[in-house]
């Protein structure tokens, strides 16, 4: 385990890894640390430094250190985790710029490496089945039903669908897929608009 906020110790880790078990050919930055709700004058600044640190400057160290070492073999697929807290406004005023951050990110080194033969792409998740979720409902932070009535689908993602999108960004079925940030969020993004309209409903008749 290494703390990706740290530059030095992600580079070493890597070292160590290809030293031992080979070059890698894909590399999936999951690292990242929630945040609780807070007014902005509320959020400390050792919380925002912890999610800066870990979720946007971690994904970054892990993408130089391994991305260099790809691009110099001409080969390799390196898909970042973001969120649907990074395109949208919220109340999550470090978690969201980090993640906005990353999807920004993203886009830069998909450029940068393109022509060394190393794509590079972003899976936002939305409200997903983790245990941090479950946990957050617990304690009353978030409601269930307003998740679920805030989707197109009306349901929450599973963690299954979020692996799924990473394994096809990062296989050849995506081999020409690079520099792009993929929601799977059972249509979250889609339908906050909706709520001008009354919302969304299972069935809706024609006027």
């Amino acid at each position: 385990m290494i703390d990706v906020a740290n530059r030095a110790a992600v580079d070493a880790a890597i070292a160590e890894i290809e030293s031992g078990q080979g070059p890698i050919d894909v590399l999936v930055n999951s690292a990242g640390v929630l945040q609780r709700m807070r007014h902005p004058e509320q959020l400390s600044e050792k919380d925002w430094d912890l999610s800066l640190s870990v979720n946007l400057k971690g994904t970054f160290s892990c993408c130089a250190a391994v991305g260099n070492r790809m691009a110099t073999r001409g080969r390799g697929s390196i898909v970042n985790i973001a969120s649907v807290a990074g395109m949208r406004s919220g109340p999550l005023y470090a978690y969201g710029p980090a993640k906005a951050g990353i999807i920004s990110l993203t886009e830069c080194l998909a450029a940068e490496w393109g022509r060394s033969g190393v794509r590079v792409n972003a899976v936002s998740p939305g409200f997903t089945t983790t245990p941090a979720l479950a946990a957050g409902l617990k304690h009353g932070a978030l409601d269930e039903r307003r998740l679920i009535e805030s989707s197109a689908l009306g349901r929450l993602v599973t963690p299954a669908e979020i692996a799924n999108a990473i394994l096809f960004l990062a296989s050849d079925l995506a081999a020409a897929v690079t520099g792009i940030n993929l929601p799977i969020d059972a249509g979250y993004l889609i339908a906050g608009s909706w709520d001008a309209y009354g919302g969304l409903t299972a069935t809706r008749s024609t006027p």
